[in-house]
C-alpha cells in the first residue's frame, strides 16, 4: 500500500465519508494524488458542496472570546469560536486550548440550500 487508506475494501468509506467502487478503492490505496484530494474532502463521489472556506464548517458555533495574537503586528485579537468536536477552534492560527481549522480533518460543510429546496 502506498497511501495511508485504511478500508478493507470496496463500499463506504469512514474517513473520506462516501461510497468508494472497487475502481476508486484501488486509487485511494496506490494514488497519493487521488487519496489527498479525498482528504480535502474533493475526491470522486464526496458530496459536491459549495462552500467559501472553512468557516463552512457545520460544526463551528458561535465566537466564544478574543485571543492576543503574539505573532501578529499590531494589536490583533483572534476569534475563537465553540466547536462541537474539540471544545474550541480558530480558523487560520493557533490558540493555545483551542483547535485550528485549517488543516482538520474532521471538518464537513454546511448543507446549503437550493432554491429548488426553498
Amino acid at each position: 500500500m502506498v497511501t495511508e487508506c485504511e478500508c478493507p475494501g470496496p463500499g463506504y468509506c469512514h474517513r473520506h465519508r462516501c461510497e468508494k467502487t472497487t475502481h476508486w478503492y484501488i486509487l485511494c490505496q496506490t494514488r497519493p494524488d487521488y487519496f489527498q484530494l479525498w482528504e480535502e474532502r474533493r475526491g470522486p463521489g464526496q458530496e459536491s458542496v459549495t462552500i467559501k472556506s472553512r468557516k463552512d464548517c457545520r460544526h463551528r458555533g458561535l465566537e466564544v472570546r478574543k485571543h492576543e495574537c503574539n505573532s501578529c503586528r499590531g494589536n490583533v485579537q483572534l476569534k475563537v469560536y465553540s466547536c462541537n468536536i474539540h471544545g474550541e477552534c480558530t480558523f487560520v492560527n493557533s490558540v493555545p486550548n483551542a483547535h485550528c481549522c485549517l488543516n482538520c480533518t474532521e471538518f464537513e460543510a454546511k448543507e446549503i440550500a437550493k432554491e429548488d429546496d426553498i
